[in-house]
Parts: structure tokens; C-alpha cells; sequence
């Protein structure tokens, strides 16, 4: 599995559990709307910084622990952002 498609699956797990896991969802909901963005923005930078983190200890090859490596951690985050995302607006409940 590469280090993009590790991100995208973190990206739909953390935007399903936040909309459907009973407890996280009514958590989640109760937050404004820029509070709701800035919980997943930070969730999924943090996902992506545990990948890149994750190669540097030698767990992970998926990525390498270098100054060109870090473009990868980016790579990552947009991975994770975009797929979180399409996940959100395809399964948000409206209404």
C-alpha cells in the first residue's frame, strides 16, 4: 500500500467516524462549523505527519525520511485532504 492510498483510507475512516460513530458524531456535530474544520484539518495533518514520522523510524518504507521526502509528507496531506472531502460530500446528511 503506498504512503497516498494509507492517507486516503485515514482521509475516509476519519470522515466516516466523525459522521456515524455514535458519541464522536454528536461531539462533532455541536461544534460550529470552523471548529468542525479546524478538528479535521489537525486530524488529518496529524495522519499524514504519523506516515512520514512512521518511515523516518524505519516502520514504514513508503516514504523517505529526507528534505525530498518531506514533498512526499505533502503529497500525503492532499491525499488525505481530498479524499476526506469527496467522502464528506458524498455522505454528509443534509437537512
Amino acid at each position: 500500500m503506498t504512503s497516498e492510498q494509507l492517507a486516503s483510507l485515514a482521509g475516509v475512516l476519519l470522515s466516516l467516524g466523525f459522521s456515524y460513530i455514535p458519541g464522536v458524531r454528536q461531539w462533532f456535530e455541536a461544534r460550529s462549523g470552523e471548529v468542525k474544520q479546524a478538528i479535521m484539518g489537525l486530524s488529518l495533518v496529524f495522519t499524514a505527519m504519523v506516515i512520514f514520522l512512521s518511515a523516518c523510524a524505519g516502520y514504514y518504507k513508503g516514504v523517505a525520511c529526507t528534505e525530498s521526502g518531506f514533498i512526499g509528507f505533502l503529497t500525503i496531506l492532499v491525499s488525505a485532504l481530498v479524499t476526506n472531502q469527496g467522502v464528506y460530500l458524498i455522505t454528509r446528511k443534509t437537512g
